[in-house]
């Protein structure tokens, strides 16, 4: 088992520019405190220094950490653009598919961007209870998605089955090319009709 024994807290006084994690806009982030611990693995002879530093944002106040090694601020910031009008189940969805990618839990994410497609089928007028294909092209008959999206349709078909029924860890760029759909599709089915 690692002890830490080393450990070191500073007071700190500087501003960064980040991202926070919790209100998602690019704030001057007040940091605080520096902590640093060092551990020892018994019986390696080795060290680690890991270092922390605590902020708390300018905007909503609340606190963030960031670890300094890893280079990655805790809680990190949602990726992919907010949507707005969104209905709120679906809202609660696409939360839920971006916070599970700013974990790294791209499976998740994926599998979590095909029950986002499901309620948005069901909320445009498809039956519930079908399946999913149905759902997509439910989306696709009804001009929902644009003309020239048959391949992003396939894909998103594809990296479903391939997630719910078959033993695959889908990767960051899967992710990200079925991410990038999903917010065009929200975009072009809630955010524009309602921005005008």
């Amino acid at each position: 088992m690692a002890q830490f024994n080393d450990r070191t807290i500073r007071a700190i006084d500087e501003t960064v520019s980040c991202i926070c994690g919790h209100c998602g806009h690019n704030v001057a982030m007040q940091m605080f405190s520096s902590t640093t611990y060092g551990k020892h693995i018994p019986g390696t002879g080795t060290k680690i220094e890991f270092e922390y530093k605590i902020g708390w944002c300018s905007l909503c106040g609340k606190p963030s950490l960031y670890d300094v090694n890893a280079k990655k601020w805790l809680p990190q910031s949602k990726p992919y653009d907010d949507v707005k009008f969104l209905p709120p189940d679906i809202q609660s969805l696409y939360d839920e598919l971006r916070n599970a990618y700013a974990a790294n839990a791209f499976s998740c994410s994926i599998m979590a961007s095909r029950k986002l497609i499901m309620h948005i089928a069901v909320n445009l007028g498809a039956a519930p209870g079908d399946n999913f294909k149905n759902y997509v092209n439910f989306l696709d008959k009804n001009n929902y998605t644009p003309k020239n999206a048959s391949g992003w349709i396939d894909k998103i078909r594809d990296a479903g089955n391939e997630q719910n029924h078959e033993l695959i860890i889908a990767s960051k760029d899967d992710t990200d090319r079925i991410l990038k759909f999903v917010q065009a599709l929200l975009k072009i089915v809630y955010e524009l009709p309602n921005s005008l």
